[in-house]
């Protein structure tokens, strides 16, 4: 399956922002929530991103953290399944 432009135009981003990472992550920060802030709340770690969706009941991993940008844009784009209930089910 072919990677889409945007998707391909972000991955290429985000490997040139760990290539040379900026000062202030803000800007950065600004382009991930344009582009995945309706589905997740995202923050920069003083080691790593992490990302939390927004849905309790979401089927993929509910929580993202990875050490490099290009890494956690990838998993925001393809993200893994959700291993375990969620607080929210009904317990048996």
């Amino acid at each position: 399956m072919a990677i889409s432009p945007e998707r391909t135009d972000l991955i290429l981003w985000a490997r040139a922002v760990d290539q040379a990472p900026p000062e202030d992550w803000k800007g950065t920060l600004d382009r991930l929530k344009e582009a995945f802030g309706d589905r997740y709340f995202l923050r920069r770690l003083p080691s790593c991103w992490m990302a939390t969706d927004r849905d309790p009941n979401t089927t993929t991993e509910p929580t993202i953290l990875q050490d490099s940008l290009e890494q956690f844009v990838r998993a925001l784009l393809d993200p893994g399944p959700r291993y375990g209930q969620s607080w929210n089910s009904p317990h048996i």
